[in-house]
């Protein structure tokens, strides 16, 4: 939606699967999970990209969304890198 007469809304959507780990585990929880269970961590995020990839293809598809934007900042300091790229 169009804010005025010149800016834009950027429509916010939910973050990754890692951050949604890290919010709701915590960030010790989180680690332990995908490196204890990462046959179920994994399971498990790719279930929730599979909702918000739907989402994002209806929000991509509606004729007034002009700006769609992820709310994550994959907390990246705080976890190793192979855990960022496999779940971020």
């Amino acid at each position: 939606a169009a804010i005025g007469d010149d800016g834009v809304f950027n429509l916010p959507v939910w973050g990754s699967p890692l951050k949604f780990f890290h919010w709701n585990f915590g960030l010790e929880g989180s680690c332990y999970f995908v490196m204890d269970e990462p046959e179920d961590a994994k399971r498990l995020a790719d279930l929730y990209w599979e909702g918000l990839r739907s989402q994002l293809e209806r929000m991509a598809k509606h004729p007034r969304v002009q700006s769609i934007i992820i709310m994550d900042n994959l907390d990246t300091p705080f976890y190793p890198p192979e855990l960022a790229k496999t779940f971020g």
